[in-house]
């Protein structure tokens, strides 16, 4: 009889150790932290330590929380999620390779914030965010991008007739990138037959290699719209550029609208327009300190609501085309 329940005993762990690990379920709201491990669930009471492992962990259209300061880790955001830090210190992802710091690859009508994040390159990382998805919204929010080896905002979104791709970032500053390898601050190159949308509030890009912030219609038929207020170019070799990219035999056109803006002490231009479908128009603006205060280039088109302050250039640039507000 003995020898029966053994066999029975050791049957049943045999079974057991063979059947397959059950996953831990994902939730709606995730919470990472320093004291967190990557072996937990990611409750409020089991924290993970990782971005990462709390985006695999979250339902598409859920929220990661972030309960104290600490580095997180690079991550790749695979769908719908909020990535939020209201004030409770640091929320950092430093990058000590080279790769970026958030790849955003999701699907059509995906919706991605992320908010109170600082994200550091240390001259090694390769970009801080990349935007490579299709009819889908960022929102940035309160944090800081410095200090990557090309460019700190890379928005390639792709936007399908009758769709439209939408960037904002607000109280954001991007600083000192692209330093390594030439690059930028903000990079904003939607294609497709749509609208790109762009909207940058109380955003500061100081300090970038090449540009501040770059606004360039791609390859399609569609049209890109930015709006940028109460938002600063510092100290970078070009200011704020509207591109209309004519490589392509069809490219997006591009207005750019900067308002209640200051751009100042950029080592070559301020403001510039380049390429035929490229319109920038700006006011109640400052233009100072730069080399060139503006330039519109390749049949690109600067206009001037006639409200600005374009002075104490190195050239101003002369008087650009005043326009009425509508």
């Amino acid at each position: 009889m003995d020898r029966i329940f053994g066999a029975l005993a050791v049957g049943i762990v045999a079974c057991l150790s063979s059947a397959p690990q059950v996953a831990l379920a994902q939730a709606n709201r995730t919470f990472v932290s320093a004291q967190g491990s990557d072996s937990n669930n990611c409750s409020l009471s089991a924290p993970c330590r990782s971005f990462q492992h709390a985006h695999d962990m979250t339902n598409a259209g859920g929220e990661i929380t972030v309960l104290d300061p600490a580095g997180y880790g690079p991550i790749t955001i695979s769908k719908a999620i909020a990535l939020i830090n209201d004030g409770v210190g640091e929320a950092g992802i430093t990058t000590a390779t080279a790769t970026d710091a958030i790849d955003i690859n999701t699907v059509n009508g995906d919706t991605v914030t992320l908010r109170g994040l600082t994200l550091v390159g240390q001259g090694i990382g390769v970009n801080g965010i990349v935007f490579n998805s299709g009819g889908t919204v960022l929102n940035m929010e309160n944090c800081v991008i410095r200090g990557f080896a090309r460019d700190g905002v890379d928005f390639y979104g792709a936007a399908g007739q009758g769709q439209t791709v939408d960037l904002t970032i607000t109280n954001t500053v991007v600083s000192n990138n692209g330093a390594a390898q030439g690059g930028s601050g903000i990079v904003v190159v939607p294609s497709g037959a749509g609208l790109a949308a762009v909207h940058l509030n109380r955003a500061t890009v100081i300090g970038n290699a090449v540009l501040g912030a770059l606004i360039e219609g791609g390859s399609g038929a569609g049209t890109v719209v930015a709006e940028i207020n109460d938002s600063a170019a510092v100290g970078n070799q070009y200011g704020i550029q509207a591109q209309s990219f004519f490589g392509f035999p069809q490219h997006m056109s591009t207005t750019v609208i900067v308002n209640a803006s200051y751009v100042a002490n950029n080592s070559a231009i301020g403001l510039r327009a380049v390429g035929s479908n490229a319109t920038l128009m700006f006011g109640l603006s400052a233009v100072a300190g730069n080399a060139t205060g503006w330039e519109a280039d390749s049949s690109g088109v600067v206009e001037s609501f006639g409200d600005n302050y374009v002075n104490a250039n190195t050239n101003d640039g002369g008087n650009p085309p005043i326009i009425a507000r509508h």
